[in-house]
């Protein structure tokens, strides 16, 4: 596999950047639809901090939360990485 050159993750950067700024901007227009001005621009602060800082909660934590089950090779095989 080639090395990421530094120009290619500083537009990854950017563009991670740009993404949550525009999902931020969504939530707070939504929210503020909702509960106000004040109160919105928080939550969708909230949001996107949560997006920042929790970006991969345990596995074990979203299957429990969607009472789901793991797959094996055997239930699914042609998901399976052999």
């Amino acid at each position: 596999m080639p090395a990421v050159s530094t120009r290619h993750r500083f537009i990854n950067l950017v563009q991670s950047a740009l993404l949550l700024g525009l999902m931020a901007m969504i939530a707070w227009v939504s929210m503020t639809a909702v509960v106000g001005a004040e109160v919105g621009l928080l939550l969708a602060f909230g949001m996107v901090a949560g997006l920042i800082f929790v970006p991969n909660l345990p596995q074990d934590f979203l299957l429990s939360a969607y009472q789901a089950e793991r797959i094996t090779g055997r239930d699914a095989p042609g998901l399976a990485q052999e």
